[in-house]
């Protein structure tokens, strides 16, 4: 038996990724429904994929680090 263990808690970070899709997505569906967007929709989608870069960078580093590369 093999036994994995990793200094990243990934159901976190999953659960925090899921959250900003799922935002993102709302937001594309009422833009879809009516067929316009606002500068406030944009921005929001906006820091939604910055808020998500971000998230990224820090999982990807922590993984890197654990993985002692």
């Amino acid at each position: 038996m093999i036994q994995i263990q990793t200094l990243v808690n990934t159901d976190e970070y999953y659960r925090m990724f899921h959250g900003i899709g799922t935002n993102i997505n709302q937001i594309a569906h009422k833009v879809n429904a009516d067929n316009t967007v606002t500068v406030e929709q944009l921005q929001a989608v906006q820091a939604q994929l910055g808020e998500l870069k971000t998230m990224f960078n820090e999982w990807a580093t922590m993984w890197r680090n654990a993985q002692g590369n």
